[in-house]
């Protein structure tokens, strides 16, 4: 028993000492300095007397600081007994502010206060926070806390001195500045913390960027303040730091440089600022060529100010000043001190696990998998408002179905009537006129209201509210019928098409995200030999291949970027695109991808049937974010306004699916569909033609779909082939009848798509075949030759009126290795 209970004990204690790891010398070192710097710093705030014998700044830091609270708090301590006395009221409201940041935290911000371990426990010091979690409170809480404690302050020295006006002053200074430095003090330590709370993980939007700088620079400007008239070795202490530190924000940019020096000059002395102004204007318009050019500009700029305000007592006042910090600064760049104090100070995850290329490639394959299903979600949105319409025009009897209504009311009625001679005789067109107010009450509200019939029909025919009633009734079945006939045809759009739609992106997200482990030892292979180190590679993409190298090492002694992107291209025989660099998890990461291969040069022209202003076609040419380019002409049957309309309908639909990428089959399946739906329960039909060419601009394989379309014509080598399909047009029948032709392009190819406006009786086109076969089309523009193509299909006599469209593709290949 003895022993067992030793085990344990011994277990519990070493499970403890891994819980509280003990700090390495880095964290020691950073402490320290960060208790000297925050010391000293509240130090000379309390020390350096504003208006009315105030020193507010101090008790604004020691509001707004976080983890730093108790260095400011002995910084601010230390200061009472400055100038040979003792303060007692600066070190009472001292501890008040901090006593009610404490109280503030824990009664008032209980947010993530305290561990899952610390809420089980019971009793009254469950309710205090660990000390690295007391001082993050809401920064309206820190103001709060800043202006009871230096209302204490103040409070004390106007008692003290005999309620004075100076004194009171004072108080009311207090009360404004205060707070005010705490809210602009606050933005700096809040993101501070966060920075060393996440480490390399850390973000930060444009905007809490700004503010971040702004209160940086408020924070260097109560330095440079408290420095006062300080001198080490005849050197301007204050001039010194405000010249090295408007230095640094040139580093953001001219702006930040110049307004920042203002702010720093300001704070040295009004006449300071153009000084340090200049000196930003000169460095920021130098530090592209040389660094240490820039700083020996800066400081000419300095002192020529500083001649032309003090005389040649400036060259023992500030050029001493500016020429340390312009020094420091160019060498501080030249070594990278920057960077390294940056690297230094960032939290390492010493426990994190290493994290592979593999869960990159997961993550892009999450995004591109989320953008695939968002466009299909896009897709059907904006199909929406087309359903809508139709269905809220379908549920309804047509105006010529409310008619007959209003007539049969009237037959029933009025057969028997012994007024029927004079109502459909002397006074049938009142009779008429009534009948026709009737249907448009039908139509507008879905009933007729008696009131609003004419007084002189009302006392002619005593039988008018059975008319009213019968029409009402019948009016209401119809629409009853309409609603459930339609409500059936429009939800049982395909649902298959649309499952097969989800499943087509996931099979196709999986076939581009497969890894080639074989290709990406040899690529990893040839990064190590070219001098960027031995790296992840991760090679992946079935039609697209993708390249994403990770770690690399971007040192002087690596081979240039071009000589390693031909040497990547002999090894998977493919043109690449450019490579992009970007610096995530902590290393260099480069991605490439490989170039289109083909490219085409397309255009189109239409013109309307004889005696109609709109074309009944509708052409549509376009790229999806797959790399895939679409042609396609829609001939609605007819001509004119309703032509027109299931055509643009047809355009509308296969745009945004394709666009998201959906395959050519599903997508007209769905089309298919909605047709039917709309011209079944219409007065009109609404079918049309679709002749849909697809190129993959990778692979060069070409793929037409046609349902009730005229052929295509393919100019190969000076020799011309005609594509045609016998098929139904689109939404006649259940299943849709639709031909697919796929075809190999080359380079050079030339491909021509007409509606069926272009053909002759018999489908007979053959005119064009012999037009095409001219030698010098092969040179011309796709424009020119779309332009040839409607010249010679208008110049055909015998051709019926119809509308017409034409489209013209030029493909080129881009890349010969393939």
């Amino acid at each position: 028993m003895e022993t067992q209970s030793t085990i344990t004990k011994q277990t519990k204690q070493s499970k403890s000492s891994r819980g509280r790891a003990s700090p390495d010398k880095k964290e020691i070192l950073i402490a320290s300095a960060r208790a000297l710097t925050f010391g000293a710093f509240s130090l000379l705030l309390g020390t350096k007397e504003m208006l009315f014998s105030t020193t507010p700044l101090t008790f604004a830091l020691l509001a707004a600081a976080t983890t730093d609270t108790p260095y400011v708090l002995l910084g601010t301590l230390l200061s009472s007994f400055y100038g040979g006395g003792f303060s007692p009221q600066k070190a009472v409201g001292a501890f008040l502010l901090v006593a009610l940041r404490i109280l503030a935290r824990v009664f008032l911000d209980k947010n993530e206060l305290k561990s899952p371990k610390s809420r089980e426990n019971k009793g009254f010091l469950s309710k205090f926070p660990p000390i690295s979690a007391i001082f993050t409170e809401h920064t309206y809480l820190r103001m709060m806390s800043a202006a009871v404690g230096v209302f204490a302050v103040g409070l004390w020295n106007v008692i003290e001195g005999g309620f004075r006006f100076y004194d009171l002053f004072g108080t009311i200074f207090y009360l404004v500045l205060t707070p005010t430095a705490t809210l602009i003090y606050s933005r700096y330590f809040n993101v501070a913390a966060e920075k060393r709370k996440k480490g390399r993980a850390f973000e930060i939007t444009p905007q809490n960027e700004r503010l971040y700088l702004v209160s940086c620079a408020l924070l260097i400007c109560s330095l440079v303040f408290s420095l006062g008239e300080a001198r080490v070795a005849g050197i301007s202490v204050p001039v010194l730091v405000g010249s090295f530190a408007t230095l640094c924000f040139c580093k953001r940019g001219a702006l930040y440089g110049t307004v920042s020096g203002l702010l720093f000059g300001i704070a040295c002395s009004p006449a300071y600022a153009p000084m340090l102004a200049l000196c930003a204007v000169a460095y920021s318009s130098v530090s592209k060529l040389s660094h240490f050019g820039a700083g020996i500009a800066a400081c000419i700029a300095g002192l020529t100010w500083g001649i032309y305000a003090e005389g040649l007592g400036a060259l023992g006042t500030v050029f001493p000043a500016l020429l340390t910090s312009s020094m420091l600064f160019c060498t501080a760049e030249r070594i990278s001190f920057f960077d390294d104090v940056e690297r230094f100070f960032v939290k390492e995850e010493k426990s994190a696990p290493k994290i592979e290329a593999n869960s990159l490639i997961a993550e892009q394959r999450i995004v591109t998998q989320d953008e695939k299903l968002r466009s299909i979600s896009d897709s059907f949105t904006a199909l929406s408002e087309i359903f809508y319409n139709l269905s809220s025009k379908l549920k309804r009897p047509t105006m010529l179905d409310l008619r007959t209504i209003c007539e049969e009311s009237f037959e029933k009625s009025c057969l028997d009537c012994a007024n029927r001679e004079i109502c459909f005789g002397a006074e049938y067109g009142a009779t008429l006129d009534v009948m026709k107010k009737m249907t448009v009450q039908l139509h507008n509200f879905g009933m007729i209201d008696d009131k609003k019939l004419p007084d002189t029909f009302k006392k002619r025919c005593d039988k008018s509210n059975k008319i009213v009633d019968s029409a009402n009734r019948d009016c209401g079945i119809a629409t009853k019928k309409a609603f459930q006939n339609e409500k059936t045809e429009i939800f049982a759009l395909d649902y298959d098409a649309i499952a097969k739609i989800l499943n087509d992106a996931i099979a196709e997200n999986e076939d581009e995200f497969k890894t080639d482990t074989s290709l990406a030892k040899r690529i990893s292979k040839a990064i190590t030999e070219e001098g960027y180190g031995e790296k992840d590679v991760l090679v992946y993409g079935k039609r697209k291949l993708k390249i994403l190298a990770r770690g690399l090492d971007l040192s002087d002694e690596s081979a240039g970027v071009d000589t390693l992107m031909k040497r990547l291209e002999d090894i998977t025989e493919l043109s690449l695109c450019d490579p992009t660099f970007d610096l995530s998890l902590g290393s260099i990461n480069m991605y490439t991808e490989a170039r289109r291969a083909f490219s085409a040069e397309s255009a189109f022209v239409t013109s309307a049937s004889k005696g109609e202003k709109i074309c009944g076609d509708t052409v549509s040419i376009f790229e999806n974010k797959n790399d895939y380019l679409y042609a396609l002409i829609s001939d609605g049957m007819g001509t004119g306004n309703h032509a027109a309309l299931a055509s643009e309908m047809c355009n509308v639909f296969l745009r945004n699916m394709l666009d998201a990428g959906n395959k050519m089959e599903t997508s007209l399946r769905m089309l298919n569909s909605v047709l039917r739906a709309k011209g079944s329960k219409s007065e009109l039909e609404c079918s049309a033609t679709v002749d849909l060419l697809q190129l993959d601009l990778y692979s060069g394989m070409l793929t037409l779909v046609k349902s009730g379309a005229a052929p295509t014509f393919v100019i190969r080598r000076s020799n011309v082939f005609k594509l045609t399909s016998q098929s139904f047009p689109i939404g006649i029948l259940r299943a849709i009848d639709a031909k697919q032709i796929d075809l190999a392009c080359e380079d050079g190819d030339i491909i021509i798509m007409v509606s069926d406006g272009a053909l002759k009786q018999n489908d007979d086109c053959s005119y064009l075949t012999d037009m095409l076969k001219d030698q010098k089309i092969s040179n011309e523009s796709a424009q020119k030759i779309a332009d040839r193509v409607m010249r010679r299909v208008r110049a055909e006599s015998d051709i019926p009126s119809d509308d017409l469209s034409v489209i013209a593709l030029r493909i080129k290949k881009e890349i010969y290795k393939w």
